[in-house]
């Protein structure tokens, strides 16, 4: 963590520290924090659909099904990069489309 945080200090705008520092609080399980940087990372304008199903999946750990919902449809339609493919029948956006 500690040398994403420093790379971030010296290029706040370095995607790959902002993904790799969300993936280490996520394995950290700390959900709430992995979200709110992966939200900046979102926020520099790159609609990264791998990004979108990380944070999807973060708010499903925590419960927060609506929100992870919303995030895993918002995915479905985006138009980003796609490093996955969201239309494997596991994948975890398929199964919550019967949350209302």
């Amino acid at each position: 963590m500690d040398a994403f945080e420093e790379c971030l200090r010296h290029d706040a705008d370095n995607r790959f520290a902002f993904i790799g520092l969300a993936d280490c609080y996520r394995a950290k399980r700390d959900y709430h924090r992995a979200i709110e940087i992966w939200e900046q990372y979102l926020d520099q304008g790159d609609e990264d659909i791998a990004v979108l199903t990380r944070i999807g999946d973060a708010y499903r750990k925590v419960g927060d099904r609506r929100q992870s919902k919303e995030i895993y449809l918002q995915a479905l339609a985006s138009r980003g990069r796609q490093h996955l493919c969201l239309d494997r029948p596991r994948s975890p956006a398929l199964r919550f489309s019967r949350v209302q």
